[in-house]
């Protein structure tokens, strides 16, 4: 697969939530971070949070030797696909336990009802290796139990479901695009007795995706209050160079549609959705 597959896999994960399980976006929150003290402590709204915790190779459904296709109108011989098994802890934050429970049985049953993920809810870059991805609420043999998950984060435990994602790794698929975190630069003045700061520069890098999730390509991003700008690729990502703490504001343009978004540096993520 791309290297962006985790990122597409939540992109489609809250698809299946949101279209499927009838939630409303603009009444809870869907994320995927680790639910310590301090992020659980910062919400301020209803939030499932689905927080990978664990991946491994499902070597059952590994398959040995070559397989046979097609690309490009030719015939060829390609290693299988591998699988590997994703595991959430997947919980509701809200400060009203009937709340919690509610959503919490809603996602319980979305995910019964779609053992498979729809192909039509999926980003591009997950259809490439022709393999379903599939999910299953059953958790591996000797994988962590949600309490001992629950133990490890220092926090109290909460309703919560143990749910596996099994997706597929086209070892014959190459990156096309460049791992891109944020990177910070810290300058520091040359007399010997300063120690500290003086200026400290991020390195940014994101990706602008359509409603559907599907990379934007050729869209023009200007960032405010400079004359920089950037365009993005054929992976829909964009980069910056040398930009200062503080807070950003990215103008986004491609045919008919614009967004102007905010950041603050560093950020964890510089995705943007172009409606």
């Amino acid at each position: 697969m791309g290297a962006a597959i985790l990122t597409d896999l939540q992109t489609a994960l809250k698809r299946v939530i949101y279209e499927r399980g009838l939630i409303d976006p603009a009444d809870i929150d869907v994320a995927f971070e680790a639910p310590i003290r301090s992020w659980v402590g910062a919400r301020t709204g209803p939030t499932i949070d689905l927080f990978l915790y664990d991946i491994q190779e499902n070597t059952d459904l590994r398959k040995g030797g070559m397989e046979s296709g097609r690309a490009n109108g030719r015939g060829q011989m390609r290693m299988p696909p591998r699988r590997f098994d994703l595991t959430y802890l997947v919980s509701v934050l809200s400060t009203e336990v009937t709340d919690e429970h509610l959503v919490l049985w809603r996602l319980l049953l979305t995910m019964l009802k779609h053992p498979i993920l729809p192909e039509e809810l999926l980003p591009e870059s997950l259809k490439q290796a022709d393999v379903p991805i599939t999910c299953k609420l059953e958790l591996p043999d000797g994988a962590p139990k949600p309490l001992e998950i629950w133990s490890a984060l220092e926090q109290p435990p909460r309703p919560s479901i143990g749910l596996v994602i099994t997706v597929p790794a086209d070892l014959e698929i190459a990156f096309d695009a460049p791992l891109v975190l944020t990177r910070t630069a810290r300058y520091r003045q040359t007399r010997l007795e300063s120690a500290e700061p003086q200026d400290r520069r991020n390195h940014i890098g994101g990706v602008v995706r359509g409603r559907g999730g599907d990379p934007v390509a050729g869209a023009r991003i200007a960032l405010g209050g400079t004359t920089n700008t950037a365009v993005t690729n054929a992976e829909g990502a964009f980069f910056f160079w040398s930009v200062p703490d503080g807070s950003i504001t990215l103008h986004v343009t491609h045919d008919a549609r614009s967004r102007t978004v905010s950041f603050a540096l560093p950020s964890e993520s510089y995705q943007i959705v172009l409606e």
